[in-house]
């Protein structure tokens, strides 16, 4: 069959699978007029993709021109578009939408407001196609962030209702106004990540209580211990599969009573040079383990993270195999993983 005799829909969904941007902008528009159309649809940029290695695939220039021709893109990540360049220039004045989008901090530098605003107007525009997000709701100084018409990145992150996969950070290392943008939650949200313990109460609990109804897993990272309403919050999650916490929460997790969850991940943290540090590290092991017994009967894998040094390693790890087969003659469908 020759390629003629093909559909604009069956061309579009072959189109869809290239992912290098520059191969749309000037290759495939020369073959033919109708090829040239359909180069411009935003169905034929369905799988481009602008990740962090294409800084050293692409010069700044193919770059700016990417992104100023791209309708639409399937993932793309802040750092491709550096702060000053001529990437960054297009960025402001392209009208692209992304499905994907990667970005720590929004802006990683006092003097480039620009920047972070350039960001938040792409993920503003995206709110009724963009999937999934990593990103900072404030500047590396705290300072407020907004995109061209005024909201916050609060605001615009609330807007995202098509969103599935979130992960959030704080680049200012410090808490930041919260005013109940998130109090209705994310609708499809199925992932959630939080980095670090910096993070009003508020929000945490608005967006996890909000999308309590979708949500699958759950990250918290780097928490010690859940606040009160995080903790009701959690409770309503009755189809969360896949948690991952540090040890502080655990007994926290305990209480709520998670019906679905399937794998849990545990992370502590421990400081030791000598056997004695050795045994007190496996005691909290042992205690972590112990704890899970009162988990629900869904769950069939526990991953066990010790950070640290756990002082004579060989002895560490005998203990904990024997604290392994004990809990495992208690809970027999439960697989126990110690990375």
């Amino acid at each position: 069959m020759e390629f003629e005799c093909l559909s604009d829909d069956v061309l579009l969904h072959i189109f869809s699978f290239l992912e290098d941007g520059l191969f749309l902008l000037d290759v495939v528009p020369l073959v033919c007029k109708r090829w040239h159309r359909l180069a411009r649809e935003p169905d034929a940029w369905r799988g481009v993709e602008v990740k962090e290695e294409d800084l050293y695939n692409y010069d700044d220039h193919d770059m700016a021109r990417l992104v100023l021709h791209a309708p639409f893109l399937r993932h793309a990540i802040r750092y491709s578009f550096p702060e000053g360049s001529a990437a960054s220039e297009a960025l402001r004045r392209s009208g692209v939408v992304a499905r994907e989008f990667h970005c720590c901090c929004v802006g990683m530098d006092h003097d480039f407001r620009d920047d972070r605003t350039a960001v938040l107007d792409l993920l503003y525009r995206s709110r009724h196609y963009c999937r999934r997000v990593s990103v900072s709701v404030t500047g590396p100084g705290g300072e407020d962030t907004s995109d061209s018409q005024g909201r916050s990145a609060l605001q615009v992150l609330a807007s995202l209702r098509a969103l599935e996969d979130l992960d959030l950070y704080n680049c200012s290392n410090g808490m930041f106004p919260y005013a109940g943008e998130l109090a209705a939650g994310l609708p499809r949200l199925r992932y959630l990540g939080f980095f670090m313990d910096v993070f009003p109460e508020a929000l945490m609990a608005d967006l996890i209580r909000g999308s309590s109804a979708t949500l699958r897993a759950l990250v918290l990272f780097g928490i010690e211990s859940l606040a009160p309403s995080v903790e009701e919050s959690l409770s309503r999650c009755t189809e969360l599969a896949d948690l991952r916490i540090w040890e502080g929460c655990l007994s926290q997790v305990c209480r709520c009573w998670l019906p679905s969850l399937r794998r849990l991940s545990v992370t502590f943290t421990v400081d030791g040079e000598d056997d004695d540090d050795a045994l007190d590290n496996a005691a909290l092991f042992g205690s972590i383990l112990d704890r899970c017994t009162r988990l629900p009967d869904s769950l069939r894998k526990i991953t066990v993270k010790a950070l640290g040094n756990t002082g004579n390693g060989r002895l560490f790890r005998e203990k904990c195999e024997r604290l392994v087969s004990s809990f495992q003659r208690r809970r027999p469908r439960v697989a126990v993983c110690v990375p």
